[in-house]
């Protein structure tokens, strides 16, 4: 195999801390003459053994456009750009929220133009985005976190969201005696098909993926994950960092193996899921865009319970590299105890549970609703990327409902 391609990005970033001590300077100062840092590289990769050879270019200091329209390939996309009045009515708002609950945690605001300009094979493609995050942890108790492309629409509703979550954070932390269910948020059943979907990025699993393709993996033959680049979202790509227009992927259709996900590097197919953190690092097979649906799902409400604990977020990895059957890790879980179908306290904690996410597939009952979508940056192999997830949420059921109900009793 034997390729050439030209990379180059750009990034342009706004990135602060905000408090209420230092929100009014943050915006004086950011209001009228910010300059944010800019980041340009161009990288020659030449593959024969892998070798590789670098340019990089010095940063200097940059004031973004904000209107830019794009065609990539015959494909045309309008992306309204942010500017700083449209940074300032976004942060002010994000203060009143922070004061309408008296909450004093630091939020971290990112504001952000992403930019590619790649040369595959003599043909050229550029991208520019915009997208922004909004991040608040509330010591030992929450991390909440919304984010998607900018638009004003997009802003509005996250911003919402983000004042029901940090709502929460006035709950005291409880711990539980008597549940009768557990619930894994879409955004948790999310995290663990994006951890799986770790395992089939060609790279980590090269020498499996022939053997694998066709077997059937979960017991679920209504499970359907797809990588989907193009989705809107915090992880949206309408090209790879090796200039490759991007396509959706299916992973897992009617519970068996479908395909793997691939760059040119590492090859499987056509190539089409490379990204690097910056222009002078190797494109990667990554995971930007995950979606998980189950065809033969209830409705959310029938799974909420006298006393039912809903898990938020959990810090999980994978302990093998088995596709076939994979292990994960659950390390920390944050989430929300319920009685009577209303919030009564925070469950959070260190914990120590190894699951078999082929089990909890088979046991669980999922959500005919799908949702999730926060914002992340996924690191691996030192390069971080932005990524998402979209999944139905999951009633927990028979052994693997024992093992969490276990593990939380023993939370520390």
């Amino acid at each position: 195999m034997s390729f050439s391609v030209r990379i180059r990005k750009f990034a342009t970033s706004l990135h602060v801390n905000v408090t209420a001590q230092n929100f009014s300077s943050f915006v004086s100062e950011n209001e009228t003459k910010a300059h944010v840092l800019y980041k340009k590289g161009c990288v020659t990769v030449n593959d024969e053994t892998f070798g590789k050879r670098k340019h990089y270019r010095p940063p200097q200091l940059y004031k973004p456009t904000f209107l830019k329209s794009l065609e990539v390939n015959n494909f045309s996309y309008q992306t309204e750009l942010f500017n700083e009045v449209d940074v300032k009515e976004s942060c002010e708002r994000a203060r009143e929220i922070l004061l309408e609950i008296g909450l004093h945690a630091p939020m971290n605001l990112l504001f952000a133009i992403e930019g590619k300009e790649c040369t595959h094979y003599k043909t050229k493609r550029t991208q520019s985005i915009a997208y922004y995050l909004f991040e608040v942890v509330v010591k030992n108790k929450l991390h909440v976190s919304v984010g998607n492309i900018f638009s004003l629409k997009n802003v509005s509703k996250d911003l919402e969201k983000l004042r029901k979550e940090l709502a929460l954070a006035k709950l005291p932390v409880v711990k539980p005696h008597s549940l009768r269910g557990i619930i894994l948020e879409s955004q948790v059943v999310g995290t663990l098909f994006h951890e799986f979907a770790h395992l089939l990025e060609f790279d980590r699993s090269s020498w499996k993926i022939k053997r694998i393709i066709g077997k059937r993996i979960f017991d679920r033959k209504d499970l359907t994950v797809i990588e989907k680049p193009r989705m809107e979202s915090f992880g949206f790509n309408m090209i790879t960092d090796e200039g490759i227009e991007t396509k959706d992927i299916v992973l897992v259709k009617d519970g068996k193996v479908k395909e793997p996900i691939d760059s040119v590097v590492f090859r499987y197919e056509k190539g089409c899921c490379g990204y690097s953190e910056t222009a002078n690092e190797l494109a990667l097979p990554r995971t930007v865009n995950l979606y998980a649906s189950i065809d033969d799902g209830e409705p959310y409400n029938s799974f909420l319970e006298n006393e039912v604990a809903l898990i938020k977020n959990v810090a999980a990895f994978p302990v093998n590299f088995n596709p076939l059957n994979v292990l994960l890790d659950i390390t920390r879980i944050q989430g929300v105890l319920l009685k009577g179908n209303k919030p009564s306290g925070i469950l959070t904690g260190n914990i120590n549970l190894r699951l078999s996410l082929k089990h909890l597939i088979r046991d669980a009952v999922f959500s005919c609703e799908k949702g999730g979508k926060e914002p992340g940056f996924c690191i691996k192999h030192g390069q971080k990327v932005r990524s998402t997830q979209i999944a139905p949420a999951a009633l927990l059921r028979e052994n693997t409902l024992e093992l969490f109900l276990r593990a939380i009793s023993n939370i520390r």
